[in-house]
């Protein structure tokens, strides 16, 4: 519920800010706007400034933007193509400019990516991407996002850095009773699990997929420079 409380907020605010950037663009290019609205009629409360009408109204999907279509001037229509063109575009152009903002915020201050075994890291974090159904990693209750901090087998313990080094213990150790310390968030546990002897073809002894995952972060010229690559600005 929650996540899709989010998702419809998310959508909604993007919406209106898809909206908005019409406005602004229609604006600045002296059309006359009728009416900003957020959401859609029946009105809840509108004022109107200038000659603009301000509204939210009752059915909270999304906003719209009502440009004037009279004979006279601001007319949509009689402005020049390239003038036109910027206000269609406004929208998606603003998804870009966000976008990108979002990825220079995240590569600034950290965001998770997935290295090799060879690339050194004092950080790095073997991770659960995938889990085979019916294997014994989805029996014994390991998700995709779990973190394997630990390899155990009787007295013998083994902190896991690489995904290599655990691959090679789980195929030591196939058709033995064997012990992983997991870190789910804050929650940090024990599961027992036996690798399989013989598992069905395309899946490991335990059925799951790995990533060695590291938090990367930039200096701010490099956060910019990355965050306009990833969105192909």
């Amino acid at each position: 519920m929650l996540n899709f409380l989010l998702v419809f907020f998310s959508l909604i605010f993007l919406t209106i800010l898809h909206e908005f950037s019409h406005f602004l663009a229609a604006k600045k290019s002296g059309v006359f706007v009728e009416e900003f609205g957020i959401g859609y009629p029946p009105r809840i409360f509108e004022k109107k400034i200038g000659n603009t009408l301000y509204s939210i109204n009752l059915l909270p999907f999304g906003a719209f933007v009502k440009l004037g279509g009279e004979i006279g001037e601001g007319i949509f229509s009689k402005l020049p193509l390239f003038k036109r063109f910027i206000i269609v575009l406004a929208g998606v152009i603003s998804f870009w400019v966000i976008a990108c903002l979002i990825f220079i915020f995240l590569f600034k201050f950290g965001i998770p990516v997935s290295i090799s075994d060879e690339e050194f890291s004092n950080t790095a974090k073997v991770q659960i991407i995938e889990i085979a159904k019916n294997s014994p990693a989805q029996i014994t209750g390991l998700k995709p996002g779990d973190v394997i901090r630990e390899f155990k087998f009787q007295n013998e313990r083994y902190k896991i850095e690489k995904v290599n080094d655990l691959q090679e213990l789980i195929q030591k150790h196939k058709g033995e009773r064997v012990i992983l310390k997991i870190e789910r968030g804050k929650e940090i546990f024990d599961v027992e699990i036996i690798p399989r002897v013989n598992p069905p073809e395309g899946e490991g002894p335990i059925g799951i997929g790995l990533s060695r995952i590291d938090i990367k972060k930039y200096p701010l010229l490099k956060s910019i420079l990355e965050g306009m690559k990833m969105t192909g600005i």
